[in-house]
């Protein structure tokens, strides 16, 4: 029984977690960019219902290229829905909360995301703003160390 309450506790103080990032966003549409873990995380802790009444409209797996391929077949990205004939532009108006675990991995995939986002022959995602959230304190050094490290070799390179 000890167990379950602890489950039950985690999931609280992460729900809790995910709507303070949601509300410290502002008001708006959102989309919930989160790692694979992540979303896992999110669909234990809250419930549809409860992320809508947070104008988030798409809760969207960040992954490393946005031009994914699953064997063969090519998935594509978010942004290359088409409306009327023509290829929705951007999504300028929506915000992204991003809420991931600090890994290189996913660093590495959210920063080729927020390159693509400024580059307009990107069929990436275009969002307006990018609201950062990680968790998992005692990875935050390392995080840290990755960033440096992709500079150092963006000067060097």
């Amino acid at each position: 029984m000890e167990t379950n309450t602890t489950t039950n506790d985690i999931s609280t103080i992460f729900s809790n977690y995910v709507k303070k990032a949601l509300l410290d966003a502002g008001r708006g549409m959102k989309s919930l960019l989160v790692d694979e873990d992540t979303l896992a995380i999110v669909n234990n802790a809250m419930n549809q219902t409860d992320v809508l009444k947070r104008d988030v409209f798409a809760v969207e797996p960040l992954r490393r290229n946005t031009n994914r391929t699953l064997g063969k077949e090519e998935v594509p990205s978010s942004s290359s829905s088409r409306r009327g004939g023509r290829e929705e532009d951007n999504l300028r108006f929506v915000k992204a909360v991003c809420i991931l675990r600090p890994t290189s991995e996913n660093v590495n995939a959210l920063c080729e995301r927020i390159r693509e986002s400024g580059d307009a022959s990107s069929s990436s995602s275009s969002y307006g703003e990018f609201h950062v959230f990680f968790y998992e304190r005692d990875r935050r050094a390392q995080t840290s160390r990755d960033c440096e490290s992709g500079r150092e070799r963006r000067k060097r390179g």
